[in-house]
């Protein structure tokens, strides 16, 4: 579990990087009450995403579980290819 909350916050942590020095090189200024509610925001779809997984734990056995997960990432590229 620690594990995966440590991925996860790693994850997150890059891709802020990116978007960060995206909008540095662009010379976007996001002003501090924005990024305020961006914080917030974040902050509750991951708390929300988390005890929504530990629900979801209950109900599906890890296998069927990553089978879910396998399914919708190949869901989701056949989507975006066909776009």
């Amino acid at each position: 579990m620690l594990a995966s909350i440590f991925l996860l916050s790693v994850s997150l942590s890059i891709d802020a990087l990116g978007m960060g020095a995206t909008y540095g090189l662009r010379d976007i200024r996001i002003p501090l009450p924005a990024k305020l509610i961006i914080s917030v925001q974040s902050i509750i779809i991951t708390s929300l995403s988390l005890i929504c997984g530990k629900w979801l734990s209950v109900l599906f056995t890890p296998s069927i579980s990553k089978i879910i997960g396998v399914l919708i990432l190949i869901l989701l590229g056949c989507w975006i290819l066909w776009q």
